[in-house]
């Protein structure tokens, strides 16, 4: 091979590549395989497929885009993995996202947006707040997000509580286990009637209250950066009933498989 070639080939693979590693919306004409990365605009935030733990079954998740150790914050398909590498994340023609096993090209997982016909086009975008959401190319309005289903983190933005109008309820579930993301024993709630507070759930029965939410910035902690920010914001209308909070650092809330809830905050 002449030196010609392999730096054809080398320009090639570099080609190929930044095409993957610069994915930053999925259509109708894109088809996302296990290996392939959607990537926010700003790098915060990463989806794609993965195995968690010591397991080899592949799902599709979120993740923090550039820190070394990978760490989850939402899973699409959690309770039914595919088998081996040969996954792909893209649109039906009903323009519903959708996870399929590309070896017998059986459905895994679907946006399931009913509303949705044949004549409808969406494009898939992440955002920097590690949102998925689902943009309808002609309206441009928001049709579908990740963040209307949460698995067991709770992100800056997100919401607790319920979607009045859709009857959404935004709540936390706990992993299995390390090596599993299906739905766990815990679950973490926003209980607005009387003093709005966070109940955490084993099962379905109350097992630890968080006390009354207190809004808008937390008192000045001497453990924490003296330019920490920490704001919490409760709605409560005609349309919805929620939680929502915003930090000066990177955050996340997360219940934890063994029944805690845990706060944890990166420089």
């Amino acid at each position: 091979m002449n030196t010609r070639t392999v730096s054809l080939h080398i320009l090639f693979l570099f080609l190929l590549l930044h095409l993957i590693d610069s994915l930053r919306t999925l259509d109708q004409n894109n088809t996302m395989k296990d290996g392939d990365v959607l990537i926010s605009q700003a790098r915060k935030f990463a989806l794609g497929f993965f195995s968690p733990g010591n397991s080899s079954l592949r799902y599709v998740g979120i993740w923090y885009y550039e820190q070394l150790e990978r760490t989850v914050v939402w899973v699409a398909n959690r309770e039914n993995p595919v088998n081996h590498t040969s996954g792909v994340l893209a649109f039906d023609h009903y323009g519903n996202l959708v996870i399929r096993d590309n070896i017998g090209n059986l459905p895994i997982w679907s946006t399931n947006i009913s509303s949705l016909t044949s004549n409808n086009s969406a494009t898939a975008q992440l955002l920097d707040s590690g949102n998925l959401v689902l943009i309808h190319d002609l309206s441009k309005e928001i049709i579908w997000q990740s963040f209307d289903y949460p698995t067991d983190t709770f992100l800056p933005s997100m919401k607790l509580g319920s979607d009045r109008r859709t009857g959404l309820n935004w709540f936390l579930t706990s992993w299995k286990s390390e090596d599993d993301p299906a739905p766990g024993s815990y679950s973490c709630r926003f209980e607005p009637t009387g003093y709005p507070q966070w109940f955490l759930y084993k099962g379905r029965a109350p097992y630890w209250r968080g006390g009354p939410i207190i809004e808008n910035p937390h008192g000045v902690d001497r453990a924490m950066p003296h330019d920490f920010n920490f704001t919490v914001t409760v709605v409560r209308n005609a349309t919805e009933v929620s939680t929502s909070y915003s930090t000066s650092t990177i955050s996340r809330y997360v219940v934890q498989e063994s029944g805690s809830c845990r706060l944890s905050m990166d420089p």
